[in-house]
């Protein structure tokens, strides 16, 4: 070969060179990929491929037992991922399972195959185009001739702010102490139902068919909001399991909610275990369902000082117009929360009921999307 064409070959190849190592620049600020318990010979690295888009790469070096990849993304702040549309591929294109946790979608846990080293994580753009957020101004409608304007209000009825209140795993303590304290206050609870039949290993406890009849008496009232707490609160291995956690849930309650509209509020539940290949997003728009596993405050007595919490919790979301949500798991004596602090907490409320909207999960949600949207939401 010729010394000038040789000259000329390396030259080029230092450009191409240059331009891939600019292209790849250090992991994303606040993402964090480490390899999960473990210390030894093999190391991983994480470089931005873009925006809300990496690439990690495990190294071995003669290391030969299973791998497993920890990333965690940012859950708040200005680098926030938006973890529910996360997933995960070989550089082949093929999907790969990914752990997680019921309310920490944004940790990522990626078993590494012994022939691969590399992966890319991330955020694929929602199926369903989310149409433009109006401003303040685009939200004001004005009478050409009186000059006289109308604005879609923060809250219904000129309210300050919002609250849900919640209770999860389907205890037979909501129909007996939550529901008839509730109506007393004349407040609407959100319900976390698991509804799927009695199996082996789960940490559900199945009163919820034993007590069906109660929870669609319950219903036919119409003061009170069930949700998706998925089928039997034991996460999922894979995705068709995933797709029957949530999906048996949605139907079995849809079917308890006839006429009304499909869209609830889902929370997978702590202490649970999800393996799919796919983005939960892909979960919720199938089900018409929305993620509310976070931004809620711990009721249980177990956390200390719960009503002063509530207080404080409830002080800030009324000063800054926002949503304030909190959540129960059993109501009584010796359970999860008392029945005096239980009752303490709905008097702090019912202290502001003036500035409060006080309604079911669902509700909320709708309401504020549909302000957001300036009036265009997606029929659920």
């Amino acid at each position: 070969m010729a010394p000038k064409l040789r000259h000329s070959i390396a030259a080029l190849l230092l450009i191409l060179l240059s331009v891939t190592l600019s292209a790849q620049t250090p992991a994303p600020r606040g993402v964090k990929v480490t390899l999960d318990r473990y210390s030894g010979p093999a190391t991983v690295t994480a470089v931005s491929l873009g925006k809300f888009k990496l690439r990690v790469q495990v190294e071995r070096n003669g290391e030969s037992q299973p791998l497993n990849v920890h990333v965690e993304l940012p859950a708040t702040g200005r680098d926030t991922w938006p973890a529910n549309d996360v997933e995960v591929r070989d550089e082949t294109g093929t999907a790969l399972v990914v752990h997680r946790t019921g309310i920490e979608w944004e940790k990522l846990l990626v078993p590494v195959a012994d022939n691969a080293g590399a992966f890319i994580v991330q955020a694929l753009e929602p199926p369903i185009a989310v149409p433009r957020t109006r401003s303040d101004k685009d939200r004001v409608i004005q009478d050409a001739v009186s000059g006289a304007q109308v604005r879609i209000a923060n809250w219904p009825q000129g309210r300050v702010a919002a609250l849900s209140i919640r209770f999860d795993d389907s205890h037979p303590t909501h129909l007996s102490k939550a529901v008839p304290i509730l109506r007393e206050y004349g407040f609407k609870g959100t319900f976390m139902v698991n509804p799927g039949p009695k199996e082996p290993g789960s940490r559900q406890n199945y009163t919820f068919q034993t007590q069906q009849a109660e929870w669609e008496a319950l219903m036919k009232q119409g003061d009170m909001e069930l949700a998706n707490h998925s089928a039997h609160h034991r996460g999922a291995k894979g995705d068709e399991d995933m797709d029957r956690e949530i999906g048996s849930a949605a139907e079995a309650i849809w079917k308890l909610t006839p006429g009304k509209s499909k869209l609830m509020a889902l929370n997978l539940g702590g202490g649970t275990r999800w393996e799919t290949t796919g983005t939960l997003r892909h979960y919720l728009d199938k089900y018409h369902q929305f993620d509310a596993s976070s931004g809620s405050l711990g009721m249980d007595d177990s956390y200390g000082r719960r009503v002063e919490a509530f207080r404080k919790a409830l002080e800030t979301h009324l000063s800054r117009g926002l949503w304030c949500r909190v959540h129960y798991h059993y109501i009584g004596e010796g359970l999860s929360s008392s029945e005096a602090n239980f009752r303490a907490a709905l008097d702090i409320a019912k202290q502001h009921q003036d500035k409060l909207w006080i309604a079911g999960m669902a509700d909320i949600y709708k309401y504020r999307r549909l302000r957001i949207l300036g009036g265009l939401v997606r029929a659920m």
